[in-house]
Protein backbone atom coordinates (compact mmCIF):
# COMPACT_ATOMS: atom_id res chain seq x y z
CA UNK A 1 0.00 0.00 0.00
CA UNK A 2 1.54 3.60 -1.24
CA UNK A 3 0.86 6.57 0.79
CA UNK A 4 1.77 9.98 0.42
CA UNK A 5 2.38 12.70 3.14
CA UNK A 6 3.44 16.21 2.38
CA UNK A 7 5.46 17.64 5.17
CA UNK A 8 7.60 20.56 5.58
CA UNK A 9 10.83 20.12 3.85
CA UNK A 10 9.68 17.65 1.02
CA UNK A 11 7.51 14.64 0.60
CA UNK A 12 7.43 11.37 1.92
CA UNK A 13 6.50 7.99 0.73
CA UNK A 14 5.66 4.41 2.46
CA UNK A 15 5.57 1.58 -0.06
CA UNK A 16 4.87 -1.68 2.12
CA UNK A 17 8.03 -1.61 4.64
CA UNK A 18 10.30 0.63 2.47
CA UNK A 19 10.19 4.19 3.51
CA UNK A 20 11.71 7.11 1.36
CA UNK A 21 12.23 10.91 2.82
CA UNK A 22 13.28 13.97 1.24
CA UNK A 23 16.80 14.86 0.91
CA UNK A 24 16.52 17.68 3.63
CA UNK A 25 15.42 14.63 5.68
CA UNK A 26 18.17 12.29 5.40
CA UNK A 27 20.99 15.40 5.70
CA UNK A 28 18.94 16.26 9.06
CA UNK A 29 18.24 12.79 10.60
CA UNK A 30 20.83 10.75 9.22
CA UNK A 31 20.88 6.95 9.51
CA UNK A 32 18.81 7.29 12.87
CA UNK A 33 15.64 8.44 10.53
CA UNK A 34 15.80 5.58 8.26
CA UNK A 35 16.53 3.34 10.76
CA UNK A 36 12.92 4.33 12.85
CA UNK A 37 11.50 3.49 9.98
CA UNK A 38 13.03 0.59 8.80
CA UNK A 39 11.85 -0.99 12.09
CA UNK A 40 8.50 0.57 12.01
CA UNK A 41 8.85 3.18 14.98
CA UNK A 42 5.52 4.72 14.13
CA UNK A 43 3.82 1.87 14.72
CA UNK A 44 5.85 -0.50 17.33
CA UNK A 45 8.37 1.68 19.17
CA UNK A 46 6.73 4.68 20.15
CA UNK A 47 4.40 2.39 22.11
CA UNK A 48 6.82 -0.20 23.70
CA UNK A 49 7.58 0.88 26.95
CA UNK A 50 9.15 -2.20 28.98
CA UNK A 51 8.51 -1.24 32.67
CA UNK A 52 4.68 -0.02 31.76
CA UNK A 53 1.55 -2.01 33.51
CA UNK A 54 -1.74 -1.51 35.02
CA UNK A 55 -0.68 0.17 37.49
CA UNK A 56 1.47 2.94 35.95
CA UNK A 57 0.45 6.55 35.70
CA UNK A 58 1.46 8.33 32.28
CA UNK A 59 1.10 11.43 31.77
CA UNK A 60 0.63 13.15 27.98
CA UNK A 61 1.52 17.01 28.60
CA UNK A 62 0.60 18.66 24.99
CA UNK A 63 -1.80 15.45 24.05
CA UNK A 64 -3.54 16.96 20.98
CA UNK A 65 -6.16 14.52 20.43
CA UNK A 66 -5.21 12.02 22.71
CA UNK A 67 -4.48 9.25 19.82
CA UNK A 68 -1.10 8.55 21.53
CA UNK A 69 -2.39 7.89 24.94
CA UNK A 70 -5.43 6.01 23.80
CA UNK A 71 -2.79 3.46 22.04
CA UNK A 72 -0.85 3.27 25.36
CA UNK A 73 -3.76 2.93 27.61
CA UNK A 74 -5.43 0.29 25.66
CA UNK A 75 -1.77 -1.49 25.14
CA UNK A 76 -0.99 -1.33 28.91
CA UNK A 77 -4.24 -1.15 30.84
CA UNK A 78 -2.76 1.83 32.46
CA UNK A 79 -3.71 5.25 34.31
CA UNK A 80 -3.73 8.08 31.87
CA UNK A 81 -3.57 11.68 32.14
CA UNK A 82 -3.83 14.08 29.33
CA UNK A 83 -3.01 17.97 29.24
CA UNK A 84 -4.31 19.89 26.44
CA UNK A 85 -4.63 23.50 26.48
CA UNK A 86 -6.61 23.91 22.92
CA UNK A 87 -10.55 23.34 23.57
CA UNK A 88 -11.14 21.36 20.35
CA UNK A 89 -8.66 18.66 20.76
CA UNK A 90 -9.79 18.40 24.40
CA UNK A 91 -13.17 17.36 23.15
CA UNK A 92 -11.64 15.23 20.68
CA UNK A 93 -9.35 13.56 23.29
CA UNK A 94 -12.31 13.23 25.51
CA UNK A 95 -14.58 11.68 22.61
CA UNK A 96 -11.45 9.30 21.62
CA UNK A 97 -10.97 8.27 25.39
CA UNK A 98 -14.60 7.57 26.54
CA UNK A 99 -13.99 3.55 25.74
CA UNK A 100 -11.24 3.33 28.86
CA UNK A 101 -13.58 5.12 31.49
CA UNK A 102 -12.29 6.61 34.65
CA UNK A 103 -8.68 5.29 33.78
CA UNK A 104 -8.59 8.52 32.03
CA UNK A 105 -8.94 12.08 32.61
CA UNK A 106 -8.14 15.24 30.19
CA UNK A 107 -7.16 18.26 31.79
CA UNK A 108 -8.05 21.28 29.29
CA UNK A 109 -5.11 23.49 30.42
CA UNK A 110 -1.62 23.59 29.31
CA UNK A 111 1.72 22.91 31.91
CA UNK A 112 4.20 25.43 31.63
CA UNK A 113 6.88 27.57 33.87
CA UNK A 114 4.61 30.56 33.49
CA UNK A 115 1.11 31.42 33.36
CA UNK A 116 0.05 33.89 30.27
Amino acid sequence: KAKEEEEEGGAERMIGQAYFCSRREALLYGDSFHAWHQHLGDEVLRLDYALLNARSTVVDVGAHTGRWAKQVGERYNCTLHLFEPIPEHVERSRALLSTLGSKASVHPYGIAGAER
